[in-house]
């Protein structure tokens, strides 16, 4: 539980790269203002630890760590490093690291049609509010690639990987320091 909290209180005075999208309004989970509100105190952040999904979603994710191992070959091994960059008021906290590789893991569940999770839209086959948070990381730890291990409805698993690219983080960069201005000035 104290992880828990020390993650939270590194969240509070950071963007976290779950919150990319939303922060630069492509978001199905919700909009930048709404954010805004939660990281200057003027909204709580809603509480979704009790829904299913998520219960599921933190129950599965050791599974399908172990159905990528399986698959691939690869040891994962987890990480409780928030990674950071000077000037960048923005946090990693990673799913997996890829033992003796520059390489992360991001593992989804995805077992319904809920909340614009659509794996078929995206040139890359990933939503792109996710596919901002791996591109977060990447940035963040300057690894080589980071692979997603999506389990779907089906069920399936789809491995995707993920390599740099100048013009997402550049993007990314812009964009969460644009809005951190808005926090920090009351904006």
């Amino acid at each position: 539980m104290r992880a828990a909290v020390d993650i939270a209180a590194r969240h509070q005075r950071r963007l976290g790269c779950s919150e990319i999208a939303q922060a630069l309004g492509v978001s199905p989970w919700g909009t930048p203002l709404e954010l805004w509100q939660q990281k200057t105190g003027r909204a709580q952040r809603p509480d979704i630890s009790g829904d299913l999904r998520i219960k599921l979603g933190h129950r599965l994710e050791q599974v399908v760590a172990e159905l990528y191992s399986s698959e691939t070959g690869r040891r994962v091994a987890r990480d409780s490093k928030g990674y950071t960059l000077p000037g960048l008021p923005l946090i990693g906290n990673i799913d997996r690291r890829i033992v003796g590789e520059r390489r992360g893991l991001e593992i989804k569940t995805s077992l319904g049609a809920f909340g614009g999770h659509d794996w078929t839209d995206s040139p890359d086959g990933i939503p792109l509010h996710y596919l901002m948070q791996v591109h977060g990381y990447l940035l963040l730890t300057g690894w080589e690639c980071w692979d997603v291990a999506a389990l779907l409805a089906g069920p399936t698993l789809r491995i995707y990987t993920i390599y740099p690219d100048p013009d997402m983080h550049a993007l990314i960069r812009a964009g969460v320091a644009s809005f951190w201005e808005c926090v920090e000035s009351d904006t």
